[in-house]
């Protein structure tokens, strides 16, 4: 009997999900019809290494702190089902923007595997990804991929394999924010921890409530029950750590702030724009030119 597990891709719109999820659901023994679970996400079906394998295709999202139909159908699906291995997708030209979703994700649980794809387009604009570094940054395993002509599939299967099969462990770098919300989070999470039942790290769900984002305050209360936000331990963690911070402190805004500061910096650190060849050339010949006539 084959073993089952569950796979999500997820990622920005237009990094090539789509093209992805059909290269791989249709080349490796595609069973069944797409089935259409929530707004823009479909499930497919395939085999690998005597293993059963569900992909499911979340929206395309920008971001998990929920301001659109698409972000809480993506953020919902991570936080409260069941899965073996998260594909983060990210546009390799455009590795900063996509970072964001990336830390997040990462939050909320470590089996995570990023898909560096549209690599061929990376390649006519110049752009050098240093992997190994990016990898070292974010702790989890990155594969380079042009899904469009099948370049990396494979080594995506596998890596998904490994993951979903815990045969090796992946520990996801944390990003921290100021010394007062990481109080407040430590504060919330050992509330957290014998009032709800979860595979999930207990951090994302810390700051979304710290937040007290209504939208993710109803979908957790949908989850683990309406009064879970009533108990004890909880209600009294969340008004404790909401007092720790000043009148006009924005929660928010600390971590969108922290979460676009450190996509700027590792982008900085990894990744070079190398000059075209005509650029290369023009930059000989002035070099030239100078030294002669200096």
């Amino acid at each position: 009997m084959l073993k089952s597990k569950k796979v999500v891709l997820i990622g920005n719109p237009n990094v090539g999900k789509s093209t992805i999820f059909n290269e791989i659901t249709f080349s490796h023994q595609h069973t069944g019809n797409w089935t259409g679970k929530t707004v823009g996400s479909c499930a497919g079906k395939y085999k690998y290494k005597f293993t059963d394998y569900e992909l499911v295709d979340l929206p395309g999202t920008y971001s998990l702190l929920s301001s659109s139909e698409e972000e809480r159908v993506a953020r919902d699906y991570l936080c409260f089902e069941n899965y073996d291995c998260v594909v983060c997708v990210v546009d390799a030209t455009n590795l900063e923007r996509n970072l964001n979703l990336v830390f997040q994700v990462c939050e909320l649980t470590d089996n995570v595997v990023l898909l560096l794809n549209l690599c061929d387009e990376a390649k006519k604009k110049n752009i050098e990804i240093d992997t190994k570094a990016l990898s070292d940054y974010l702790g989890i395993p990155i594969v380079r991929a042009t899904a469009r002509s099948g370049k990396g599939i494979n080594e995506l299967l596998e890596e998904i394999h490994i993951i979903s099969n815990k045969t090796k462990l992946v520990n996801c770098a944390t990003l921290y924010y100021s010394n007062a919300v990481e109080n407040a989070v430590k504060c919330v999470e050992k509330s957290l921890k014998g009032n709800i039942e979860t595979n999930k790290k207990l951090r994302f769900f810390a700051l979304r409530l710290l937040e007290n984002d209504e939208s993710f305050n109803t979908s957790f209360k949908n989850n683990f029950g309406a009064d879970i936000l009533r108990r004890g331990s909880i209600r009294a963690s969340l008004l404790s750590a909401q007092k720790s911070f000043d009148t006009n402190y924005d929660l928010s805004k600390v971590i969108t702030s922290a979460l676009y500061e450190n996509a700027g910096m590792i982008n900085l650190s990894v990744v070079k724009k190398m000059p075209s060849k005509k650029e290369s050339y023009e930059k000989r010949l002035d070099s030239i030119l100078l030294g002669k006539y200096t």
